[in-house]
């Protein structure tokens, strides 16, 4: 029979990381009769030896290393009393006091526990943190090591692939760019589907951010990732409940490193790389082109009678003859390798009373496409200091600034996207003029995309201070007030130099643009933690607390034409101020809260949170919102009828409910506004720009969660099989009015739309055998959403946020609302279409669209392998995702009719040149449509592709150095890496990256990226 108190240990996650060593001991250590120490380390639960293990005497500074049988030895020691520290990757740090006599070599057998990552291992929740065996909510976690050992740039990167019901959408290459991350589903329509990020207690406020340079940067970018300790991920409404308004969409909390008592431990990490993108589009040559451009020439004069041979020289005088023509590869001028170089340099330890963390990192890099790049530099000081038995302080500070230059990849510029305008311009056109000017008889688009990206300048500065101090105080042993003030403050300054040396912004000038925006977000604390035990079984942790947060925005831009020189491309040498520009806004709130929690014997436990906002957003009658959660759990294996079943650790079937609340919306979605209307004689005017709405009041989403958790065969097996349901209500909708009304929406509370499916998380140490060991874990998350009501009876509206998407009432939250493509008549090469009742037809109207699948998919996760061997390690992680469907703008658009003579694909030759030609591809035309029939270029499902992937998300291969040669060098330890991500990926998606959400038009695909490096510690 086992002991039910057996934690779940790490599966050995020393032995992954242990064996990194082994290779190092080829030396053996040399037998002294000095004063000194010898010994042993070992694993305390299995005995095995541990290789490579550090012991330290903290008075001399001195240490060692074990060899391969787990063994040391440390000579030179003077007699006396000293403390020796011993430590190891993935297991607890142990002190130990000795005392040395003269001549003596102290024998010493040491064992070390493995840090607990399953049962009894610490999980940060809401304003606190519990043992994973007291959880009753849904909580994943990620360790330190699951982050460091990736390519990344910023920590929520690390989140992909990780946690069952995360989700990844929108995800761009771009250096720096934001990571879009949804949690089980889309909850809301118009209102904000990001989740609360948490960062050593300080909420994030996911507001405006840079997007002048690329795209948005990220809302995690000032953070490094080698500062962060853990991630966990709160999923259902026990554990988001006690956020209240914030935690409909799920909290992300992040913990970083803190220092601990012992002399100081520098690590200083250097890496490398390259990164490059993982595919081109397949396009046709100059004289493939021509020669199509002809044949589209001919069927055009065919079709309306004239002579085809006078439209074919038309063609040859257009476009040139295919033995005349070059073939210039734009795409391939306006791509590069990019480069990855990234430093950090941390130092932790500490006295009794003060313990601290202090780190610097830097990180650069260019990315894959010209003018593309992204650089930071981070500071970062964490302190924890006793004032006494009773009064303790902690700090944390984060700085960080950052700098992003490239071409935009959505909105109104995306033509300056390279994956839009390079990749269309025809390939007979050349980049440079004969005396190596740049060419500007750019056919079709018009200007030279090169010139535009080395001379065009967009660039985003920001700066971020993330930061909280905190003081405890401890009443008792039970109970302990905590104050805690924290503070993000974002400032930025955005800049676009439209040079006038370009020939399309000549025709003003050439222009400059600036913004600077300020973000100021303070929030504040007091929290009463009281925590009681009695007759041994009865176990109570009662929380209470108040919290007051306020943000303030602002914004003022400006733009000025005429720029007399184009070196001096400086705002105020603008001849014209052709647009100002400026905003500020600003929410408070203000909450309680308090969580009961309860437990009988570690058996039964449960969970009540309760919450009261108030939120400025709302009208007075409604801003204030009542949010709870209910949690129960059981873990049956703690029961007498399985006391004697050894290979069951944990059975835990568990069930929550709970209310959370989202206000993200404008902080004046409940007032009537005004703005300005034009001007009379010579003063501005105001206008009615907003009607109000002062019963507007919280969105909500009533979760229920029902699981079970266990742990098998010595916690060798480990997971859990969930299902969620999660209805959001009375959602904040932008409702059409009238045009007579002089408003074209109000927001108000209707609507409704449900999300639910099933999670599996499976862990297990596979094998474990002398040096090698492996261990795997996987996750699958089958999400499934429909939309229960819009307003009133309305049975569909528009996708606020995709085109060519609906929102259908009984259906999944996005459909495809698109024409029905039937391929292609054989008869006369034409496009065919269906129409509503089925029919074939040339031409369909709006009442022939269909629902042509959705947007979401039916299945995703991550698979990760942690394979140890001696001094070696290599970890390999799989990311997924199946059954989504992409409308791909770009690569369609090298599938259709050539009428605006842009390049086109190869795949084009198998369209129908003659009578009983059976293909999908219509007969080359120079017009977007047939004669009476509908334009085939629009859209169809013909532009829908299967979105479905798995992709080799990254892999890690790491070697330790013997401790030997680190010893010499006076190191405590040297290991060295090579890194890859995203490196190959399997898919039937014909774009460039299927990593992408709805559309694919000109979003900077995910880049392969390759690292090398090395990490010391002395």
């Amino acid at each position: 029979m086992i002991n039910r108190d057996t934690t779940f240990k790490k599966p050995r996650v020393g032995w992954f990381c242990s064996l990194f060593i082994a290779l190092c001991m080829s030396i053996p250590l040399a037998v002294s009769a000095q004063t000194g120490l010898q010994g042993t380390v070992s694993d305390e639960i299995t005995n095995e030896s541990l290789v490579g293990a550090t012991i330290f005497i903290l008075e001399t500074e001195q240490g060692t290393n074990t060899n391969v049988d787990g063994e040391f030895e440390l000579t030179g020691i003077d007699p006396g009393d000293y403390t020796i520290q011993v430590s190891f990757i993935g297991y607890n740090q142990l002190q130990q006091s000795i005392s040395v006599s003269s001549g003596e070599m102290l024998q010493l057998d040491l064992q070390l526990s493995p840090e607990e990552i399953g049962l009894d291992e610490l999980v940060v929740t809401g304003y606190g943190i519990r043992q994973r065996r007291e959880v009753t909510g849904a909580i994943s976690s990620v360790r330190a090591d699951q982050i460091t050992s990736r390519a990344i740039q910023t920590p929520d990167q690390a989140l992909q692939g990780r946690s069952a019901g995360l989700q990844f959408v929108g995800s761009s290459g771009a250096p720096g760019s934001q990571a879009e991350i949804l949690i089980r589903g889309t909850g809301s329509i118009n209102s904000s589907n990001t989740p609360l990020y948490i960062v050593d207690g300080v909420p994030l406020e996911d507001y405006f951010r840079s997007n002048i340079a690329t795209t948005n940067t990220a809302l995690l970018s000032g953070l490094n990732p080698s500062d962060i300790e853990s991630i966990d991920v709160l999923r259902d409404a026990e554990a988001t409940a006690i956020y209240g308004a914030q935690g409909a969409n799920g909290v992300v909390l992040i913990t970083t490193r803190r220092g601990q008592q012992g002399a100081t431990q520098f690590t200083a990490n250097v890496r490398f790389g390259t990164q490059e993108l993982n595919s081109t589009y397949d396009l046709m040559t100059g004289p493939q082109f021509v020669e199509f451009m002809q044949e589209a020439a001919v069927n055009r004069a065919l079709d309306l009678g004239n002579d085809p041979e006078a439209a074919r020289q038309s063609a040859i005088n257009t476009y040139g003859h295919p033995d005349e023509v070059g073939t210039y590869d734009w795409f391939d001028a306006m791509t590069r390798t990019g480069t990855n170089s990234n430093y950090n340099l941390s130092a932790a330890g500490g006295s009794e009373t003060t313990r601290f963390f202090v780190s610097g990192g830097y990180n650069n890099v260019e990315g894959a496409i010209l003018s593309s790049s992204y650089e930071r530099t981070t500071l970062r000081v964490n302190i924890d200091h006793d004032a006494s038995d009773r009064l303790s302080f902690t700090s944390n500070v984060n700085l960080s600034r950052s700098t992003m230059t490239g071409q935009s990849e959505t909105g109104g510029n995306f033509i300056n996207s390279p994956f839009h305008g390079a990749v269309t311009t025809r390939p007979t056109t050349p980049i440079f003029n004969e005396d190596g000017t740049y060419n500007q008889d750019i056919p079709a688009i018009t200007y030279n995309m090169l010139q535009v990206l080395r001379e065009e300048e967009r660039i985003g500065r920001e700066f971020q201070l993330i930061g909280n101090l905190a003081a405890t105080y401890n009443v008792n042993e039970n109970l302990a007030f905590r104050g805690q003030f924290n503070t993000d403050i974002r400032l930025s300054r955005d800049r676009r130099y439209n040079n006038p040396s370009i020939p399309r912004y000549n025709n003003y000038g050439g222009s400059v643009f600036e913004r600077t925006t300020e973000n100021e977000n303070f929030s504040g604390n007091i929290v009463a933690d009281y925590i009681t035990s009695f007759q041994a079984v009865h176990n109570i942790s009662v929380v209470g607390g108040t919290e007051y947060r306020v943000r303030d925005y602002r914004f003022h831009s400006a733009t000025g034409e005429m720029i007399p020189n184009p070196l001096l491309g400086q705002l105020n040498l603008a001849g014209v101020a052709s647009a100002v520009a400026g905003r500020t806004t600003q929410y408070k709130t203000a909450g309680a809260f308090s969580r009961f929690q309860y437990n009988y014997d570690q058996r039964y436990f449960a969970s009540f949170n309760l919450r009261y906002d108030g939120h400025s957003r709302f009208g007075s009658d409604t801003r204030w919102g009542l949010f709870y959660s209910m949690a129960f759990a059981w873990d049956a294996a703690r029961e007498g009828f399985l006391q004697d079943v050894a290979w069951v650790n944990q059975l835990k079937p568990r069930v929550s409910y709970g209310i959370t609340g989202n206000a993200g919306i404008d902080d004046f979605s409940s007032l009537a506004l005004f703005g300005s209307g034009g001007t009379y004689m010579g003063s501005t005017g105001l206008r009615p720009s907003q009607l109000g709405n002062a019963n507007l009041g919280w969105e909500q989403a009533r979760s229920t969660d029902i699981a079970v958790d266990f742990a098998l065969f010595e916690d060798r097996v480990y997971g859990s099989f969930g299902a969620y349901r999660t209805d959001n209500e009375n959602l904040l909708l932008n409702r059409n009015l009238p045009n007579d009304s002089g408003f074209s929406s109000i927001t108000e509370n209707v609507g409704s739309v449900r999300n639910e499916g099933l999670e599996i998380e499976l862990g297990a140490v596979v094998l474990s055998y002398g040096q090698f060991s492996w261990s795997s874990d996987f996750n699958i998350t089958f999400p499934r959403s429909e939309v229960l009501s819009l307003e009133g009876d309305q049975e569909w509206m528009s996708d606020p946020n995709i085109t060519s998407s609906r929102i259908y009432v009984g259906q999944q939250r996005h459909q495809w609302w698109v024409r029905n493509y039937a391929g292609v008549n054989p008869a006369d090469g034409r496009a065919l279409f269906y129409d509503a009742d089925g029919e074939l037809t040339y031409s369909v109207g709006g009442s022939d669209y269909f629902t042509a699948g959705s947007i979401e998919p039916d299945y995703y996760g991550g698979w990760s392998n942690q394979f140890s061997y001696g001094p070696v390690s290599m970890d390999i992680f799989f990311q997924y995702e199946f059954g989504s469907r992409i409308l791909d703008e770009q690569y369609s658009n090298f599938h259709l009719a050539p009428h605006r003579g842009r390049n086109l694909s190869p795949d084009m030759f198998r369209r129908w040149q003659q009578p009983g030609d059976i293909t999908d591809i219509p007969k080359p035309y120079t017009l977007s449509s047939f004669p009476g029939g509908t334009g085939h270029n629009l859209f169809s499902d013909r532009r829908l592709y299967d979105g479905s992937y798995i992709r080799l998300k990254s892999i890690n291969v790491s070697y330790n150095l013997p401790a030997g040669l680190v010893q010499r060098m006076s190191l405590s330890s040297l290991s060295v890496f090579a890194r890859a991500e995203n490196l190959l990926t399997w898919t039937n998606y014909p774009g460039l990256d299927p990593e992408v959400f709805a559309h694919n038009q000109t979003r900077y695909p995910l880049p392969r990226s390759l690292e090398f490096g090395a990490e010391i510690r002395f």
